[in-house]
């Protein structure tokens, strides 16, 4: 039953164990080769496991299928980061934007491929504006607009999108070292130690074995 296996896979995936989703989604995808659903779970659970040229296949599958798709979009642009494939990040979040005007995604990884290739700032800030207009609440956008304005040596104004960014994910390490280095330059030591040791706490967080579920097999 796909729907069943859909179902138990999705669970493993959202319980921190894509091993066992990417093979619940592989044993579908015997009997039904061809279901968007399981090349685009598989694809998720590979990115996960960071098995990225196995899922970079499943997920180009799924958006030759639906060319719009937005999940099969973020996953993929997502590695092409990763692998600092700035072009190719590029390229598929201009076709993207193309057919999805209104998503803030196709604006926040066009801004990341630029700021990959070391574009101008103001390009960079005006997509990013974009990005956070469609969606105020996505904190990797503020991260990188932090970011950007840190490379302009305007901390006063980074700061505050880097405490947002960390506001609304405060597991974003990147967001905390921004911080903590936009504090050091605006002068705050204090706050920047204070932002440097959760960094530590949180790359070591990172280290710690994730918990998990166990997928076993029934007998046939």
């Amino acid at each position: 039953n796909p729907v069943y296996q859909v179902h138990l896979a999705q669970i493993f995936l959202a319980r921190n164990t894509p091993k066992a989703a990417a093979e619940i989604f592989s044993e579908a995808l015997t009997l039904f080769p061809d279901m968007y659903i399981l090349r685009l779970g598989k694809g998720l659970a590979l990115k996960e496991l960071q098995q990225y040229e196995q899922a970079e296949r499943e997920l180009l599958w799924c958006l030759a299928q639906r060319p719009g798709s937005p999940i099969a979009f973020d996953a993929l642009a997502t590695i092409y980061l990763h692998l600092s494939k700035f072009n190719e990040t590029e390229q598929l979040s201009t076709e993207f934007l193309q057919r999805n005007p209104g998503d803030y995604r196709g604006y926040y990884f066009l801004a990341a491929a630029r700021d990959g290739q070391m574009e101008p700032a103001e390009d960079i800030r005006k997509l990013l504006t974009e990005s956070m207009q469609r969606n105020p609440a996505f904190a990797a956008a503020h991260a990188l607009m932090g970011k950007v304005l840190l490379r302009e040596k305007r901390a006063d104004e980074a700061v505050p999108h880097l405490r947002k960014a960390v506001e609304l994910r405060p597991d974003l390490v990147q967001a905390h070292l921004y911080l903590a280095r936009a504090l050091r330059l605006a002068g705050d030591e204090t706050g920047a130690a204070r932002e440097f040791e959760l960094v530590r706490r949180l790359k070591d967080k990172e280290q710690e074995p994730r918990p998990a579920l166990l997928y076993h097999r029934g007998s046939r």
